[in-house]
């Protein structure tokens, strides 16, 4: 759409760049709209992850990660020895 603004800014017809000033305007309605949009979700969301990530560590799952790590690490090593 910028690019549209752009090439037809040798124009001068009043019909013209009366179409251009409405639609830079309504494409800076637009931006600004979706900037809100985007801060507002990433505001509704931060509960959301620290909920996850409270879940994730009373759930044990850490643990089973680190054990799985071990496990892996160990069965490697092993292998190796061989």
């Amino acid at each position: 759409m910028d690019e549209l603004i752009k090439e037809t800014a040798g124009i001068a017809s009043d019909r013209v760049i009366e179409l251009r000033e409405r639609v830079e305007r309504k494409l800076a309605q637009g931006k600004a709209a979706l900037a809100n949009c985007e801060n507002d979700l990433r505001e509704r969301g931060r509960p959301a992850n620290g909920c996850a990530l409270a879940c994730w560590r009373d759930a044990g799952c850490c643990r089973i990660v680190i054990a799985l790590g071990v496990g892996l690490l160990l069965g490697l090593a092993l292998r190796r020895r061989r």
